[in-house]
């Protein structure tokens, strides 16, 4: 694997500003969350619904005491966790509807002193490590450590963080530092998780919203029955191949033999046996290059801007399947996972339906919200292994 192409990957927000939607207010975000947050403490399952404003899955959760809400934005890349200063310079933080951290309002807030600098998508945030409490539904974590972001900037047009107020890294429990060479590191959410023994199991569980204005849910400790239908078709995990930097076991990955596109006459592509598969939340898919040529053109696909492509959106119900053999499955998503219907603010299209699949040659695939949003995923963190099951529609 190419250690810069995988970077790029890990940083790859590359996104016009008109893709977001502002979010609501965080009154309604909490009204919302109260009304369907799962917790048993007993039992130690936790679940948060996430939303989805066509870029962004998010979740709501609260720091300190008296409790400040937030809406973070869910990355399976990230291995950090980072929340606006009320200290943060005005330019971006002024400019960009956020609800920031006020540690001197917190009475369980634990200054660090040690400043840190890390990167989500392409954003980077700098400011000073800190601990406080931190709510996910009923589960509180005292003396979580985050960044206080103060200063932030963008690493490439187009990347600011609209749509949410800060990023809740949740890669894999073991990853115990950074996926950027240059980036300091600090204790994992979900390591942090096991190390204090809070869940029934060391498993997440996420099933992602198939549209803006839809709800999935984020379940820590186990699965949520009500929400998948069938047994998991389970795969192990990549372990590091020693090939590259970052190691490809910093995230979930699983090996991958083939893509096919389910037309009349199918078009398959096998896959070099050095490939993988990346999981992620984010709203787009990274496939082969040749494979992506032709199937744009098989679905008659048009160009939308210099990433995204998009149909008409009569013509989804009729658009083929994608096939993707993982492990020893066969894993199939529909054009209503694939092809995403917005509505850009300010921008006079009206509705569009975006195909939002992007081409390249590396050694590994990247398989975010188009794929996962199929299926109800259980990651199993102590077995290091990830299973798909069927949503209940």
């Amino acid at each position: 694997m190419q250690t810069m192409a995988l970077l790029a990957l890990w940083g790859l927000h590359l996104v016009p500003v008109w893709s977001a939607i502002i979010p609501k207010s965080h009154q309604q975000d909490l009204a919302v969350q109260q009304q369907h947050v799962l917790g048993n403490e007993a039992e130690k399952l936790y679940a948060v619904p996430i939303d989805f404003n066509g870029f962004v899955n998010t979740i709501n959760i609260t720091i300190g005491t008296p409790p400040q809400h937030f809406n973070m934005s869910l990355d399976l890349i990230f291995n950090g966790f980072v929340v606006p200063s009320d200290t943060c310079e005005k330019y971006w933080c002024d400019y960009l509807p956020k609800q920031n951290y006020s540690s001197s309002d917190s009475s369980t807030f634990k200054p660090n002193g040690t400043w840190k600098t890390t990167i989500s998508g392409d954003q980077e945030y700098r400011g000073p490590l800190s601990y406080d409490t931190v709510r996910f539904g009923d589960l509180a974590i005292e003396h979580q450590t985050f960044i206080e972001y103060r200063f932030t900037r963008m690493r490439g047009w187009g990347s600011i963080n609209w749509g949410f107020d800060g990023v809740i890294g949740l890669a894999p429990s073991w990853n115990n530092g950074s996926t950027d060479s240059q980036e300091d590191y600090y204790p994992n959410y979900l390591r942090l998780l096991k190390e204090k023994d809070e869940l029934a199991e060391n498993v997440m569980s996420l099933t992602l919203p198939r549209k803006p204005g839809e709800q999935g849910e984020l379940m820590l400790g186990g699965t949520n029955s009500d929400l998948y239908t069938g047994d998991f078709k389970t795969v192990e995990l990549v372990q590091d191949d020693g090939r590259g930097y970052p190691p490809i076991d910093l995230f979930y990955s699983t090996p991958i033999t083939s893509i096919t596109l389910n037309t009349s006459k199918p078009h398959r592509e096998i896959l070099s046996s050095k490939t993988k598969a990346i999981l992620s939340t984010e709203p787009y898919m990274i496939l082969p290059e040749n494979f992506t040529r032709t199937m744009l053109l098989a679905i008659g696909a048009s160009r939308l801007d210099y990433l995204r492509y998009h149909v008409p959106c009569s013509t989804r119900a009729y658009l083929p399947e994608l096939v993707f053999e993982i492990g020893a499955h066969n894993l199939s998503i529909s054009a209503w996972d694939y092809v995403v219907e917005l509505e850009p603010p300010m921008h006079g299209m009206g509705t569009i339906c975006v195909v939002w699949i992007t081409p390249d040659d590396e050694e590994w695939v990247m398989l975010g919200g188009p794929f996962l949003k199929a299926f109800y995923t259980r990651f199993d963190l102590d077995r290091k292994e990830v299973g798909f099951a069927e949503v209940k529609r």
